[in-house]
């Protein structure tokens, strides 16, 4: 994300277009708009699926 890079083991590459990118809960921690290093995320849906409630959120990278 920005200039962030991932390496992929040899032979891997990715398809073209969108990617869904799922992150577990406990990495993440809410912090005040603008702070440095976070990603301003908009909330897409909320899905009540019993036992937990799992959130889908998008974002744009800065121009």
């Amino acid at each position: 994300m920005g200039d962030t890079t991932l390496a992929l083991s040899a032979g891997r590459s990715l398809p073209a277009g969108d990617i869904k990118l799922g992150i577990r809960p406990e990495y993440l921690t809410l912090v005040p708009a603008q702070t440095d290093g976070a990603l301003a995320m908009t909330v897409s849906r909320v899905q009540d699926v019993g036992t937990h409630v799992m959130l889908s959120a998008d974002f744009e990278l800065p121009p």
